[in-house]
């Protein structure tokens, strides 16, 4: 596949099928271990959601940009997710359009494959929960992640980019935080993520049995904080995801995925009002948080690692939480020179951008953050921050949707984070 063909895909929309079901989570939950289990589906989850890989690619970006520090390897580490461009495929000639692996995925094999599917696993996972946060509240809804163990727990360190753990809780602990705000409404919603990703179908039951453990790794008081386990499928016939949630009561009345509309998990302005103070936040030390403290620690991991996709440094200082700020630590050396390009629509944006050598061509890739967010974070106004991510993300769904090109490709975040590939030929 040549690079002018992966971009092509990159713009491609076959749906992917997400399955929860009770047959689903009869199955898992069969296989859990002592103490896991408890799963149920969600229908509104059970449905076909169009997504474009450029899309998955950006949420893969951002989910774990915050893992990697400036030195060579890591460095490379980090830039190397955009070697995924050419392991998807698109099935289009039959009756139900999907991806599934490229001839260059299907080759890759062992440990290499492991991470393949765990890091697109990431990215599907994240896309797959967003989307369905954003039926579910609305296309100006902006739905942040931020990596637990990364940004927001001292009993982890990083080697090579995986977090791992070292405090006595061990490795039960959900992967992501989303933190889910709207324009004019008071309050905001919380969920916790567990991301897996797999080639074989019986493994992704196995992977979802045993995130019934990690989604209880971490107890928020005040708020129910629905719980979500992802496995994503892929092989050579078709991706698809296994989604389900952690059955929880609502004040002993029932399962957690009963009622549709529910109560706010904060309000909003208590979580600004309080936000420099939740910068201490260590969930491996703290037994039961606060939703507005997990909140306002969420928000700063999602927007310090928002600063440090685009290399704006003094953002970055301003937002990041003391965890993530100790385990990020760079000089002025270390960081690159930002560029602004123009978007579609008349937006532009500001980050890094790279140029990698490819089959039929050379690939660049900028990676940044669209300017009146950025502007915002360098600013330091968590309103100001709130209020121009809320302005971006309706406008931001038709971004590259229409776009039938083989050289280029965008992708834009509901939060801001910004995603341009570009084939150049040789």
């Amino acid at each position: 596949m040549d690079i002018f063909t992966a971009i092509r895909i990159m713009n491609s929309r076959p749906d992917l099928q997400v399955k929860s079901t009770r047959v689903l989570a009869a199955a898992v939950n069969a296989s859990a271990p002592p103490g896991g289990g408890g799963l149920v589906p969600v229908p509104a989850l059970n449905r076909l959601t169009p997504l474009r890989p450029a899309d998955v690619l950006l949420n893969l970006a951002k989910a774990t940009a915050p893992r990697y520090r400036a030195d060579v390897y890591e460095a490379y580490l980090k830039w190397a997710k955009w070697r995924y461009i050419g392991v998807f495929e698109p099935r289009l000639h039959v009756a139900r359009p999907c991806y599934r692996l490229s001839e260059a995925g299907r080759s890759v094999a062992h440990n290499q494959r492991r991470v393949l599917s765990e890091e697109l696993g990431i990215g599907f996972s994240t896309s797959v929960l967003e989307s369905h946060l954003t039926r579910r509240f609305g296309p100006h809804a902006v739905t942040q992640f931020v990596d637990v163990d990364v940004a927001l727990d001292d009993n982890y360190v990083l080697v090579n980019g995986v977090p791992h753990g070292v405090g006595r809780r061990g490795n039960n602990r959900p992967d992501y935080i989303a933190v889910t705000t709207f324009p004019g409404s008071p309050g905001g919603h919380l969920s916790l993520l567990e991301s897996k990703g797999t080639k074989s179908v019986r493994h992704s039951i196995e992977q979802l049995a045993h995130a019934s453990l990690q989604l209880n790794g971490i107890s928020v008081g005040g708020a129910q904080a629905e719980r979500y386990a992802i496995s994503t499928v892929m092989n050579a016939s078709a991706f698809y995801a296994n989604a389900l949630e952690l059955e929880l009561s609502r004040d002993g009345d029932g399962p957690g995925d009963a009622a549709e509309e529910t109560q706010p998990d904060f309000i909003v302005d208590d979580v600004i009002g309080g936000l420099d103070a939740n910068r201490d936040l260590d969930v491996g030390s703290e037994p039961d948080i606060r939703a507005e403290r997990l909140a306002g620690a969420s928000l700063l991991g999602s927007w310090a690692s928002l600063a440090d996709l685009s290399e704006n440094q003094d953002a970055y200082l301003r937002w990041a939480p003391d965890v993530l700020k100790r385990r990020r630590a760079r000089s002025t050396e270390d960081r690159r020179p930002r560029v602004t390009i123009e978007m579609e629509s008349g937006l532009t944006a500001r980050g890094v951008r790279s140029r990698v050598s490819m089959p039929g061509g050379d690939l660049e890739v900028f990676l940044g953050v669209i300017a009146e967010v950025d502007d915002a974070l360098t600013r330091g106004d968590a309103r100001d921050v709130l209020g121009a991510q809320a302005s971006l993300a309706s406008r931001r769904l038709d971004i590259g949707v229409s776009l039938d090109s083989d050289e280029e490709s965008y992708a834009i975040g509901g939060e801001g984070a910004a995603l341009a590939l570009r084939a150049l030929r040789g």
